[in-house]
């Protein structure tokens, strides 16, 4: 088994962020006094709201590779990519972070994050049902699409509570 020093100094600010980033998140999970039931089913709703987004997250994983290995083929294979989007950038609007300091930011963010969310959501669901122009060019909507998602990746990164 290779051993690696946590304080060990990294190469670039960036790579030192994202690493300081993780191992926050592994201290935070190792030093959790919840366990796997309580975690999913306990009372905190920001907890279970936050596992609920990442079981979405899972459920369009799945719902795509399955589409994309070539499983499934029929177009309505393509609902729950946009629907589950769509469900969580709604989910975005009323999702709350209880009584922190800086509620108002977060509310602001989660408001901005669900509308590009609601956006994504229905650019793809136009590209996957709506006919294109031609097979040869580019779906304006499929654009649409990746622009949105490459927006809401960028607001997350400045996402901060």
């Amino acid at each position: 088994m290779i051993a690696y020093r946590l304080d060990q100094p990294l190469r670039s600010d960036c790579n030192r962020s994202l690493y300081e980033i993780c191992l926050s998140q592994l201290r935070n999970l190792y030093e959790s006094s919840r366990g796997f039931v309580e975690t999913f089913f306990g009372q905190d709703r920001e907890i279970v709201e936050h596992k609920f987004y990442g079981v979405l997250a899972l459920a369009i994983a799945f719902s795509e590779a399955l589409r994309r290995t070539g499983n499934v083929r029929h177009p309505a294979w393509a609902a729950p990519l946009v629907f589950l989007t769509l469900i969580g950038s709604l989910l975005l609007f009323v999702h709350s972070h209880g009584d922190h300091p800086a509620s108002a930011k977060i509310e602001f963010h989660h408001a901005v994050l669900g509308t590009v969310g609601v956006c994504a959501a229905l650019s793809k669901g136009l590209a996957s049902w709506l006919p294109g122009p031609s097979s040869r060019r580019v779906n304006g909507w499929e654009v649409a699409w990746a622009g949105f998602v490459i927006l809401f990746g960028l607001l997350l990164l400045v996402y901060s509570e």
